[in-house]
């Protein structure tokens, strides 16, 4: 296995769930920075009468819609793998299944006895 592989595949569902909490806190604190978090201030500038913005009054607020919207769609992405959770397989969960001591159902394969 690469290093990469194994970090980027779930650890825990506290880690994961503390993972997700952070990016969307994170993402929550970058937005409040924003006057308004709703991409509408920007499209009806956007709409406004042509040549009501400079040029580079106009780049501005297509990069302030540009930004607002990576920020959104990255809190429902982590929104999303959050209501997850329950779904994913951890750690603990592949060593045990890679030394064949769990089977597909999740059960244990151990048996004490046969040793």
């Amino acid at each position: 296995q690469t290093c990469w592989q194994l970090i980027s595949e779930p650890l825990s569902a506290e880690n994961e769930a503390d993972c997700c909490a952070s990016m969307t806190n994170g993402v929550a604190g970058a937005l409040a920075r924003y006057e308004t978090r709703s991409l509408d201030e920007e499209k009806n500038a956007l709409m406004q009468t042509p040549g009501s913005l400079t040029t580079r009054e106009e780049i501005a607020v297509r990069v302030r819609l540009g930004e607002k919207s990576a920020l959104i769609e990255t809190a429902s992405f982590f929104d999303v793998i959050a209501s997850r959770l329950d779904k994913l397989e951890y750690y603990q969960e592949r060593r045990l299944r890679s030394l064949n001591l769990l089977d597909e159902d999740g059960s244990s394969t151990y048996d004490p006895f046969k040793e």
